[in-house]
């Protein structure tokens, strides 16, 4: 097993944990103090102009699909396709 970068060495016995990122900081007196009602902590709220805009653009949206299966059928019942076969010219009329 190689050294670690830091000069540390990484081997630990067993039923002991050893941390080879060197050195560091870690301040716990912040993790277990209660949360605040503070500006931090509130949700943040969205301008009613971000929920008007929101809004319009699904009712555009709703007005689109419906257009398109309003469309769709409309076509159904407009089109009707005919098929006619091709006219063969008789092999007597063709040579002169």
């Amino acid at each position: 097993m190689e050294p670690a970068r830091n000069g540390g060495d990484c081997r630990a016995a067993t039923g002991i944990a050893k941390v080879c990122a060197g050195n560091t900081d870690i301040d716990i007196r912040e993790v277990n103090e209660p949360q605040l009602d503070s500006e931090e902590n509130k949700p943040a709220r969205v301008p009613r102009n971000v929920l008007r805009l929101m809004l319009a653009i699904v009712i555009v949206l709703a007005l689109v699909a419906l257009y398109a299966n309003v469309q769709r059928w409309r076509r159904s019942q407009l089109e009707t396709v005919t098929f006619t076969p091709a006219q063969t010219a008789s092999p007597s009329s063709a040579t002169p």
